[in-house]
């Protein structure tokens, strides 16, 4: 059994990823044009269980894990939240890295300068082609919005 967990981890590094990486999950993203209805999720890569008898009886966590190309990753809380821990797909993980780790999945507000700081941050996590034109439209519709009030 100690195979799956070999697997496992080297199915991570070649994604250049290892267990305590921090990582974003591409499905897991708030949408561009809604970026303020739920934060990034930001999660840590955890180590698989090899022992059946905790997982399903049958097959293990890393029998899992390793033949179907999941992660087990725990992501962050939001605003005193407890976060989760989901398998997600191998293939829809980026890792991330800011120097310091992140303590918290971010989340950013409606106003424009919110905006400018949610492609920012998508930059950095190695997505902001996904969000560089969607988040300029909204900047510039906000922006509109906020001159009409005023």
């Amino acid at each position: 059994m100690a195979n799956h967990l070999e697997r496992y981890h080297a199915i991570l590094a070649g994604r250049g990823m290892k267990v305590g990486d921090q990582v974003i999950c591409t499905y897991r993203c708030p949408c561009p044009h809604q970026w303020w209805i739920h934060p990034w999720h930001v999660g840590v890569i955890e180590e698989v269980s090899d022992d059946a008898g905790s997982w399903n009886g049958h097959n293990s966590e890393a029998y899992y894990c390793a033949n179907f190309l999941y992660v087990k990753v725990r992501y962050l809380g939001h605003n005193g939240s407890a976060g989760f821990t989901q398998r997600d797909q191998l293939a829809s993980l980026l890792p991330i890295q800011f120097g310091e780790p992140v303590t918290e999945s971010p989340s950013f507000g409606s106003d424009p300068a919110e905006a400018i700081r949610l492609y920012e941050f998508a930059c950095r996590a190695g997505y902001g082609s996904y969000y560089a034109e969607m988040s300029r439209e909204a900047w510039h519709q906000l922006n509109r919005q906020h001159k009409e009030i005023a």
